[in-house]
């Protein structure tokens, strides 16, 4: 696909993506690999601000807590959470589960107190919804 298409084409970041999720079962460190090249190639096309950009980070972050790289999985979601909030809003459920996964990073790496309050925002949102 990469030589029939280019290596900064969306589909070679899409296949990418779908690689790096089957790896997330057998070699996290390859997932977080094919993520990143992925998120290289989907930054290079719509630039830094875009959702793809922020589901990827997304999914990175996740691969980094299973990874027990709490610091650097806080990092990634964070940066998610930014880009989540600027497009959707700040009450979008997308919002709502990133701050879930900052807060049970941040709980894992024994920051509870700092954890609960990322838990609450997310509670507010789901609230606010009608989704609780």
């Amino acid at each position: 696909q990469e030589e029939l298409l280019g290596g900064d084409h969306i589909d070679v970041a899409g296949t990418l993506q779908n690689m790096a999720q089957v790896k997330k079962h057998s070699d996290l460190t390859e997932s977080l690999a094919l993520y990143e090249k992925s998120l290289a190639i989907i930054v290079g096309i719509y630039g830094h601000n875009h959702q793809n950009v922020a589901d990827t980070l997304h999914q990175m972050g996740g691969v980094q807590l299973g990874m027990k790289k709490h610091a650097e999985a806080i990092d990634t979601y964070h940066q998610a959470l930014e880009i989540y909030s600027s497009l959707l809003g700040p009450s979008h459920p997308d919002v709502a589960a990133t701050m879930t996964y900052i807060g049970q990073a941040l709980e894992k790496s024994g920051k509870e107190a700092e954890a609960e309050g990322f838990f609450q925002q997310a509670v507010e949102i789901w609230d606010s919804m009608g989704a609780r």
